[in-house]
């Protein structure tokens, strides 16, 4: 004698914020259009709070260890010589 399957079962309910339309009014009246831009009023775009940006030799550096082929290396060296 055998169980019967059981039947599929249903994905975990997500709980996501509603999307805000496109065309629905501000939120934040009072905050220039260009606020997160460098130009214009409003803070630049150190208000992002963005990742710094680093020089190209550390993030090759970051990656010798995981090229088998030994090209990131010779790529790295390359940078680092130009000072990049």
């Amino acid at each position: 004698m055998s169980a019967p399957m059981a039947g599929p079962s249903k994905p975990p309910a997500l709980n996501l914020p509603s999307i805000t339309p496109l065309t629905a009014p501000t939120e934040r009246p009072n905050e220039p259009m260009t606020h997160g831009m460098d130009f214009g009023p409003g803070a630049g775009s150190e208000a992002l709070n963005l990742p710094q940006e680093r020089p190209l030799s550390e993030t090759l550096a970051n990656m010798i260890q995981y090229d088998s082929t030994g090209d990131v290396q010779a790529i790295y060296d390359f940078a680092v010589s130009r000072g990049l």
